[in-house]
């Protein structure tokens, strides 16, 4: 022990001589390959010396001056700084046990349209995991097929300067490869499975990945001292490469790869085409208008000619009579070339509008795909965390029809992924705990998806336990979350929104596939990020239903177009229903007045009744001063301030002119509350 103590401490004394020397290299030189070649030294001295963390610390800041980075320098020479005080105090260097995040490890920057190409594959590469665990193949041939794509991300993630990606993939391949039997390797599939959210977290939120990891940290899989050796990898898989390389070929083939901006542009454009369609129409109606009015004129000259008879010596002057007749003549031709130029608008507004539709429609399927490609990724995930938890799942799906835009399906898949894997771990029971509680064994999740007033809507319901709201007070009380007036005060959907909050878990002793409290946590700042919102809704010992709302950006929906206030609106056809004179309906508030946008009641000629097709609320009538055309128009998201300010869930773009898509479960809201107050307002008899 005595000599263990002493080789220690010569140790330490050459680090310190190496450090304080490489320190004054970097002191006496501004140039990026001196402080190149100081941290490139470090890194080396450093890991010969056992010290890994501070060497992959002095490895990154070498990456950064290779790359440019401005404050490399600066974070160099800072970070030798800090070594020396550490050294020459006696104190150990820094040191973390993966997954927990080095403390000097922050993310990166990267350019627009670099990260654009990075992040599609690092996703690709996902999706190719998420296909392994979901699949049959055997635990040894998966665990090496998920390193050979966590070593490619590992591989891009170094290429584009992502630290963070590189860190967190490096650190899961040393989990990978010692493993010997077939125990380990279906241990470290159920790790890779619940890692599998962060990995996804760190590529699209590094900031909040480490958070995250930084809260709450993974068991390990095996003693952090056991010896690292190479993973053995066999020369090729026949089934798995094969299939790859097919897939490949195909791809060549038959797609190529179109960026979302242009197909953004292309979306727009067709539907602007529509739009000036209808302005032809509206125009040919007028040239319609015209031309009858110049016939009338044509034709009460012509009676007035009549009348005047043929020229008299004491009558109308021949050649005022020429004149008149002339203009009759003139204003007849007149009016057919404006039949004429009417038929032809309208004949071209009917091809623009064939056109226009069949483009709207053909860049609509290229930018968007059926939710059932997405429930295939979820349901196969979900599967095989129930097969690690040991249980019994019917996975069913519904509205696997909806179509969703390619761009935001890569986005859904992981908080849905999380959701459901939350209702896996935590939310159904075993076959022992249904069949006590009078359940069927197999348990049930459903995922539904739909569409509405451009508002793409989730839910996944399972038939578990639910959530017991006492038991989260108590604990949001023990972990200090909240004071015991907070708690008390707290309405069931304030409690159940405690399981958003980062690390809270209703595990008294968390494993390493649950109850560390990030499940959820990634969800919700997943959602946050596409703009999204998520509720809970639970009946203890019934089952736990989670409501998913994001703004469908590009996709085509029916309106009908509605006026009032001299501010033009959209609702959807499918959540109008009858339009009735607003005579007709006694106590109908006017649009304009239910969105405060007049300063005193108004009247209105039209009652449109707006159906919500949501359970538990009713249909209610808006009074509008004019009802417009149906068009399919494509809409577009509105900030969240937007939505808070009025019912409204989207927005087109309408010409040089952004209108508003009314929310008609809110609308419907707003004009219940408004008859109910002015109801109570009325006095007694």
């Amino acid at each position: 022990m005595v000599m263990e103590r002493v080789r220690d401490d010569e140790l330490r004394g050459i680090l310190l001589e190496e450090v304080v020397r490489r320190e004054q290299e970097a002191l006496q030189s501004d140039e990026p390959q001196a402080a190149r070649r100081v941290a490139h030294a470090l890194k080396g001295t450093l890991g010969l010396a056992g010290e890994r963390e501070a060497s992959e610390s002095f490895a990154r800041v070498e990456r950064r001056i290779a790359a440019g980075d401005p404050e490399a320098l600066a974070d160099l020479r800072g970070a030798i700084t800090g070594v020396r005080a550490l050294l020459e105090q006696g104190a150990p260097l820094p040191s973390s046990s993966w997954p927990e995040p080095p403390h000097d490890l922050v993310p990166s920057t990267m350019a627009s349209e670099e990260a654009s190409h990075y992040l599609a594959a690092v996703h690709d590469r996902l999706s190719r995991i998420d296909a392994v665990l979901g699949g049959e193949a055997p635990p040894e041939l998966s665990v090496r097929e998920i390193y050979r794509e966590v070593h490619t991300i590992k591989g891009a993630a170094l290429a584009t300067g992502d630290e963070v990606m590189a860190w967190f993939c490096h650190g899961l391949e040393e989990r990978l490869r010692l493993l010997t039997n077939a125990e380990e390797f279906t241990r470290a599939l159920e790790e890779v499975e619940a890692h599998r959210g962060i990995l996804a977290e760190v590529a699209t939120a590094p900031a909040h990945a480490l958070s995250t990891l930084r809260i709450r940290t993974v068991i390990p899989l095996r003693p952090s001292q056991a010896p690292l050796a190479p993973l053995p990898l066999p020369p090729r898989r026949p089934l798995l490469d094969s299939q790859r390389e097919s897939e490949a070929r195909e791809l060549t083939d038959a797609s190529v790869r179109v960026s979302s901006a242009l197909l953004d542009s292309l979306f727009e454009r067709a539907t602007q085409l529509s739009q000036l369609r209808s302005r032809l129409v509206s125009g040919s109606d007028e040239l319609s208008t015209r031309h009858s009015r110049l016939a009338e004129y044509a034709a009460e000259l012509r009676e007035a000619l009549r009348l005047i008879g043929p020229p008299k010596p004491w009558g109308a002057p021949a050649r005022a009579l020429k004149l008149i007749e002339g203009c009759a003549d003139g204003l007849g031709a007149a009016a057919e070339d404006v039949r004429s130029v009417a038929v032809d608008v309208r004949e071209i507004s009917a091809r623009i509008a064939r056109d226009g539709e069949a483009l709207t429609s053909s860049v609509h399927s290229l930018r968007t795909s059926d939710a059932a490609t997405l429930f295939e990724r979820l349901i196969a995930s979900g599967q095989s965390e129930a097969r690690h938890q040991g249980k019994s799942i019917e996975f069913l799906q519904v509205g696997g029809d909806v179509r969703i835009d390619r761009k935001l399906i890569e986005g859904l898949v992981e908080p849905l992924r999380q959701v459901i894997r939350n209702s896996v771990v935590h939310g159904i029971e075993s076959a022992e705990e249904r069949e006590v509680a009078g359940k069927r064994p197999q348990g049930t999740v459903v995922i539904r998806a739909w569409l509405d007033a451009g508002t793409l809507h989730f839910t996944i319901e399972d038939d578990g336990r639910g959530v017991d709201l006492d038991a989260v007070r108590e604990r949001a009380l023990a972990g200090r979350i909240a004071i015991a007036e907070e708690v008390s005060a707290m309405s069931e959907h304030e409690v159940l929104d405690l399981l958003f909050f980062p690390g809270f878990s209703l595990r008294d002793a968390p494993d390493l596939m649950a109850g560390r409290g990030v499940g959820l946590d990634l969800a919700h700042a997943a959602v946050e990020r596409l703009g999204g919102t998520i509720h809970l809704r639970s009946e203890h010992g019934r089952g736990l239903q989670t409501t998913l709302g994001f703004p469908a950006e590009g996709t085509l929906v029916r309106v009908v177009w509605l006026r009032s206030g001299g501010q033009s609106f959209a609702l959807t056809v499918r959540a109008t229903g009858r339009v009735l004179l607003a005579e007709q309906v006694a106590g109908t508030a006017a649009l304009s007045t239910l969105l405060r946008r007049a300063s005193t009641p108004q009247s209105s000629k039209y009652a449109i009744e707006v159906v919500p097709l949501v359970f538990g609320v009713e249909p209610a009538f808006v009074g509008v001063d004019e009802v417009g055309t149906i068009e399919d128009v494509a809409v577009r998201p509105i900030p969240p301030l937007a939505r808070s300010v009025g019912p409204y869930s989207a927005a087109v773009a309408f010409g040089d002119e952004l209108r508003l898509v009314l929310d008609p479960m809110r609308l419907a809201q707003f004009a219940s509350l408004r008859r109910a107050h002015s109801q109570s307002l009325r006095p007694r008899e």
